[in-house]
């Protein structure tokens, strides 16, 4: 990949990732506004023993709540989707440019 075209990709692609970046700012927004150390106990308790119980472990204040959560799912969940939709988007312009996808035409039976 050439700096030209890695330049394209990323113009191409901005409000994709701004739109990205707006949900997680959200979700951040959010667990602050919801976060109380009586809601935190109680999501501890309901998740005891499940996998949603490693996320939410921590020592009870909103750094702690925010680090073990923020961090260990949606800092590496959202770039993975961003990534994967991306590099669908980058494969569908390289094949329909280069004519190897037909959607339009009237003379391939169906």
């Amino acid at each position: 990949m050439n700096l030209p075209y890695f330049k394209y990709v990323v113009r191409s692609n901005i409000k994709f990732l701004g739109a990205f970046t707006l949900v997680l700012c959200i979700f951040v927004a959010v667990m602050i506004n919801v976060f109380t150390p009586a809601t935190i106990d109680s999501l501890q308790q309901t998740t005891e023993g499940t996998f949603a119980a490693n996320i939410l472990a921590g020592d009870g204040t909103l750094l702690g709540f925010m680090s073990n959560s923020f961090y260990a799912v949606m800092a590496v969940i959202f770039p993975m989707v961003y990534s994967i939709a991306v590099g669908n988007r980058l494969a569908a312009a390289c094949l329909y440019a280069l004519g190897i996808i037909w959607f339009n035409r009237k003379d391939l039976p169906l």
